[in-house]
């Protein structure tokens, strides 16, 4: 499991990359607040169009590439948004860690598989409100 440095992730915003059916947002967007609503935590979170493929589809069908995340990492100008250059990323897109890696120079961290387990995932940097 991979560990976060507390300190350094308390005072920077986090770049989250989720993505779900994104041809169907008001679910996914209410649940995804709903879990966002658990803390006072600053984020970033990119979503990225699959065309309605689940994350390990959108791998599958590429609608979900290292490319992509690149594309999306520079249309949205985050990098003049951070000082710093980690990503999380669901579990499932865990085969394309290296090479987003290599295509954005941003380390990347393999999140949880479901965005529910967030909290768990963070531990004690999931600030309550």
């Amino acid at each position: 499991m991979y560990t976060l440095d507390t300190a350094r992730y308390m005072t920077l915003a986090n770049l989250l990359i989720f993505w779900m059916k994104y041809l169907s947002p008001p679910p996914f967007f209410l649940a995804i607040s709903a879990i966002f609503a658990t803390t006072i935590k600053p984020f970033y979170v990119l979503f990225i169009d699959t065309k309605g493929d689940t994350v390990d589809m959108a791998m599958i069908y590429k609608t979900f590439t290292a490319e992509r995340v690149k594309d999306m990492i520079v249309d949205s100008r985050m990098s003049e948004r951070l000082d710093h250059k980690e990503m999380i990323i669901p579990g499932f897109a865990k085969p394309l860690n290296r090479e987003i890696e290599r295509l954005t120079g941003w380390n990347v961290n393999i999140g949880p598989i479901c965005c529910r387990a967030l909290p768990l995932y963070f531990g004690e940097d999931w600030a309550a409100p």
